[in-house]
């Protein structure tokens, strides 16, 4: 018996409703589906687009507590020369930043459904600025 390789895509249908049968995302370069409604196999790039949701919104929390350890560093040990007042708007910039991030996870998490684990992923994400 031939084994079928799957299909090459750039991204999932996601109008089609999919399952991901890749069991670790976050260590593999391609991600591989099945399309339900006719068993077909396709391999995808590891890309934000074609993550399923929940590893999206796993992915911005961690990058919003980064950036609220950022502002708690900033807080208890500001740069050398930075007057305190600049200290302050440095570290409320960052928490006000993780407070977006983390409402944006949230969006997303609202926003997937059963069967069609990447469309929320498609979402786009505002976190606002990084300009000081």
């Amino acid at each position: 018996m031939q084994q079928v390789r799957p299909a090459f895509a750039q991204s999932v249908d996601v109008t089609r409703p999919h399952t991901l049968l890749t069991e670790d995302c976050r260590h593999s370069g391609s991600l591989l589906y099945r399309y339900d409604d006719t068993a077909e196999l396709v391999t995808v790039p590891n890309v934000p687009y074609n993550q399923p949701a929940a590893e999206r919104v796993q992915y911005i929390r961690r990058q919003a507590d980064g950036v609220h350890d950022q502002a708690h560093r900033l807080k208890t040990n500001p740069p050398y020369g930075v007057s305190e007042a600049v200290a302050r708007r440095m570290v409320q910039s960052r928490l006000e930043r993780a407070e977006r991030m983390r409402r944006e996870a949230a969006r997303v998490e609202r926003a997937d459904r059963p069967g069609y684990p990447v469309e929320a992923s498609r979402l786009d994400v505002d976190f606002g600025s990084n300009v000081e």
